[in-house]
């Protein structure tokens, strides 16, 4: 037997005493009831989120770096060398409700972005799962002979229309496509390569499952590529003197001669330093 204290008067009694013989406080029904209630604090877990920036305006470059500074600790002149590099992972191992406030935060200036889980809190599932590495094909410069051509390829990827294609085009480097699987994201770039437009592939660090609109589309064949191949403009060779051969030529009006006057002065022609041949461009190169 051991003693407890009346919760009514403080006075000790027996653990087995059904009152209090001091007030008549009923001690057992007050203890069966503390005891049923209680109370077992259950842990919640909390999911790790990641923001990233998926692209901005670029008419505000400036408002947009210094925004970014305010959740970085990087100077601006990194800000403004990552921001040619987008997606750009800007938070990771946050909380959703930080992610979400600094997202409201963020569209003030025009800075869109996306929030996904955390692929540290996620990456034992992806291995059990067998998820594959998904990739991004970026364009980062064109021909513009192709421009037509690559235009169109890009609505056929993409669905765009013609006016949300063309930004990609006058805002490079730009992302293309996204959540491909990177032998089919090879397959894809084949084109671009043969349009003579620089591309790269990356991986998607925004997706986390396939696009499945590209997953559907089939690659253009070897043959399709061939027959849309642009020759790279490599004619490098300097003019020369169709005469004597020398590189030494200068190229400016014609003027005025003895024969004809002023007649036909303002046509260009090119003129060899070393023999004083003249000719036309439209001739010889």
């Amino acid at each position: 037997m051991s003693l407890i204290t009346c919760t009514e008067c403080g006075h000790e009694i027996s653990d087995k005493a059904s009152h209090c013989i001091h007030c008549g406080c009923p001690m057992q029904e007050i203890l069966r009831s503390s005891t049923s209630e209680v109370d077992i604090p259950v842990k919640k877990a909390t999911v790790k989120m990641r923001l990233v920036i998926t692209g901005y305006d670029k008419e505000r470059v400036f408002a947009t770096v210094n925004k970014l500074q305010r959740y970085s600790t990087e100077s601006e002149d990194a800000i403004r060398n990552r921001l040619s590099k987008i997606p750009i992972v800007l938070l990771s191992n946050a909380l959703e409700e930080e992610c979400l406030m600094v997202q409201k935060d963020l569209m003030k200036v025009g800075i869109t972005s996306e929030i996904s889980r955390d692929a540290e809190e996620h990456s034992n599932d992806a291995v059990k799962q067998n998820t594959p590495n998904l990739t991004q094909l970026n364009l980062l410069k064109i021909d513009k002979r192709a421009t037509i051509q690559v235009l169109a390829y890009i609505r056929q990827l993409t669905g765009l229309g013609l006016a949300d294609a063309k930004s990609l085009i006058d805002n490079v480097p730009s992302t293309i496509i996204r959540g491909v699987e990177q032998t089919k994201c090879q397959e894809f770039k084949k084109m671009f390569d043969a349009l003579n437009a620089e591309t790269v592939i990356e991986r998607d660090i925004c997706s986390t499952e396939p696009n499945s609109f590209l997953s559907a589309l089939q690659p253009p064949t070897a043959e399709e590529c061939r027959k849309a191949r642009i020759a790279p403009d490599t004619d490098t060779s300097p003019v020369k003197c169709p005469r004597c051969g020398s590189t030494s030529i200068t190229t400016g009006m014609r003027g005025w001669k003895l024969t004809t006057g002023f007649l036909g002065s303002s046509k260009t022609v090119n003129r060899c330093a070393k023999c004083g041949y003249t000719w036309t461009p439209s001739r010889w190169g």
